[in-house]
């Protein structure tokens, strides 16, 4: 072998290594099947001694002179020898050795349960594999496992674990060894059951989700239940399934993570509420996570976005999603950095046509904050500031990418009047060409009052602000006098004197009985009551947020009906002038196809938005049919 033999020496070798590998290859061969043999029975074996033999094997069939390979000889490829000679005898004796282990446990399937024998052949093929490396054998391990598995698990075997009553589903219902179950599965050959064994795994996440539901819907008029509380629940399973369990045991096997999508899917459609609660959950992640823990982020983003394909109705979660964003985004209680990573997971599973306005929203956000720094650069806004000791931030939005507001008009107390006044100023000195109309049911203000016990500031809406400040300095108000001062509806000054009166915790008004002037307490609010600024109220926490007046409101429904009639209507068009000429079927189908990815589209919707294009001209029927 070394560089400086003799010829003559090298073709000695050769003629020595060809025969006398013949002579001792069969008893080599033979010696180092029993050691492994004795060593899968338990007995003690000198590993070295084993893998030096195995190394003689693997020195036939690659070792080369210095120059070129050893082509005088009977070895055909570098490693001919050791495949042939080796590596498939022991491959064949393997088989047989196993063949007749799980002949052995036959008899105990039925008794044990099937679930268990397969725990005892994921047993036998881990030992193989500890083997196979302790030898230096690992890359021909993929091989030998192959042989292994279609050895021990037969088609009876897979058949018996769609039994009922001992095979996968009990254990699946049951869920006494989690580690167990996913063993049994992994040995599970992909030609052999594996949509059965996924068939079975999607009911088994479908059931259970329906079954966390309908035991949180059974405690809704108790504390902790509900269909919130029910979402909550089946999220938690879902991340464990989805996070946790499947990627480790399930990673070769594609079909297992598509019978969890099955699953999750199969229970969303039947389940209405489904969009609507996922928002709602997501939201209430991404508004109260301070963690700084990228990884723990990353994987509940990645775990809310394959929840989301699921959803089969998307444009009703993102209407509830734009609406929780935009709660968020007006709040300034959002992190930028999060809210994007989440965007562009929602843009990889629907395409940017839904994401574009939500991204358009936080553009929003960023202009507003260099807008309101230009703003405090104005002489006059900042004199009129310094003078009034108010701090103002104005937020603008995009009309055509915000959740659709419902605009109302106050009459402003003389501060916010002023500052109203100004900023229309300097905003159309900006942007003459702009109109701008404000949303005052979703602004807020902090208003700092004084009371016995010291300052407080006092953060809500501007309708809450706004009552507050019209009743300070007064003996009292009634809501008949309040609707006339502010001119808002008696529904809105109601509930935001319901919201500083009702709640103990922030009961920052008090009740005035107009006859006797004395304060008193009542459950239900009239006309013929007065209110003022409760000046005795006490509290620890200097800074309060007083309570939400009235509940968010809910996503449109019929601006939702309109949006899936359009979308209809451009599916019908962009197929119509793609194919020029189609039959009904192909249409209907075509159209239902590029909708179902947003919601789960009808054909009565497509025949309806068609016969409105057919009314308009914009498609029309072939003369000829």
């Amino acid at each position: 072998k070394r560089s400086d033999c003799d010829p003559l020496q090298v073709m000695i070798y050769k003629i020595f290594r060809v025969s006398g590998y013949e002579v001792v290859k069969g008893t080599l061969l033979d010696s180092i099947i029993t050691r492994m043999c004795a060593w899968r029975e338990g007995e003690q074996q000198d590993i070295d001694q084993l893998r030096s033999s195995v190394d003689f094997f693997q020195t036939i069939g690659t070792v080369t002179t210095p120059k070129k390979p050893l082509a005088a000889s009977n070895i055909t490829s570098e490693i001919s020898l050791f495949k042939r000679d080796f590596l498939d005898p022991c491959i064949a004796r393997s088989k047989e050795y196993y063949k007749r282990l799980a002949a052995a446990k036959q008899a105990a399937v039925l008794e044990d349960g099937v679930v268990n024998y397969f725990g005892w052949a994921h047993s036998q093929i881990e030992r193989e594999e500890n083997l196979m490396r302790s030898l230096g054998l690992s890359s021909s391990w993929p091989e030998i496992k192959l042989a292994l598995v279609a050895t021990l698990v037969t088609d009876p075997h897979v058949e018996l674990l769609r039994n009922t009553h001992c095979g996968l589903a009990v254990l699946l219902s049951e869920r006494r060894d989690v580690n167990l179950l996913f063993q049994v599965i992994s040995l599970v050959p992909e030609q052999r059951g594996i949509d059965s064994v996924a068939a079975t795994y999607s009911a088994f996440v479908c059931k259970t989700l329906t079954s966390l539901f309908e035991s949180n819907m059974a405690q809704a008029d108790k504390p902790g239940g509900g269909e919130l509380a029910g979402m909550k629940a089946a999220m938690e399973f879902l991340f464990t399934e989805r996070t946790v369990t499947i990627p480790q045991q399930f990673e070769s096997h594609v079909k297992l993570f598509a019978a969890w999508d099955n699953g999750t899917h199969t229970y969303f459609k039947s389940n209405l509420s489904i969009p609507r609660l996922l928002s709602d959950h997501i939201d209430a992640y991404l508004y109260n996570n301070k963690t700084d823990d990228e990884a723990a982020e990353t994987e509940m983003l990645d775990f809310f976005k394959n929840t989301f394909s699921s959803v089969v109705d998307k444009l009703e979660f993102f209407a509830n999603y734009k609406a929780a964003l935009a709660r968020r985004l007006l709040r300034s209680q959002f992190r930028r950095t999060l809210e994007a990573q989440f965007l562009a997971r929602l843009k990889v599973v629907s395409g940017n046509a839904e994401v574009y306005p939500l991204n358009a929203m936080i553009i929003d956000i960023d202009n507003s904050d260099k807008l309101s720094a230009d703003m405090l650069g104005n002489a006059s806004m900042d004199s009129f500031l310094t003078r009034e000791k108010l701090k103002a931030k104005t937020v603008l939005v995009t009309s055509q990418y915000w959740p659709t507001f419902e605009y109302i008009d106050i009459a402003l107390p003389a501060v916010f009047s002023n500052f109203v006044t100004l900023f229309e100023s300097f905003y159309q000195s900006r942007f003459p060409n702009r109109r701008v109309r404000w949303i005052y049911q979703s602004s807020t203000a902090v208003v700092t009052t004084r009371f016995t016990q010291g300052p407080k500031e006092l953060s809500g809406s501007l309708i809450q602000a706004t009552v507050l400040l019209m009743v300070d300095g007064t003996n009292g108000l009634k809501i008949p006098e309040l609707v006339q001062a502010t001119q808002l509806s008696k529904e809105s000054v109601a509930d935001a004197i319901a919201s500083m009166y009702m709640n103990k915790k922030v009961n920052v008004l008090e009740c005035v009985d107009p006859a006797t002037g004395s304060v008193t307490e009542v459950k239900k609010l009239t006309d013929n009551l007065s209110f003022r600024v409760n000046v005795g109220f006490k509290s620890a926490t200097r800074k309060l947020d007083l309570p939400k007046p009235r509940a968010a409101k809910a996503v449109d429904m019929t601006q939702l009906e309109n949006l899936r009639k359009e979308l209809a209507k451009i599916a019908i068009v962009r197929f119509m002038k793609s194919r020029g000429t189609a039959t009904y079927a192909e249409m209907v189908d075509s159209a239902l196809a590029d909708l179902r990815r947003k919601f789960d589209a009808q054909p009565p919707l497509v025949k309806a938005q068609l016969e409105f294009l057919i009314d308009k001209e914009i498609v029309r029927r072939d003369e000829k049919d």
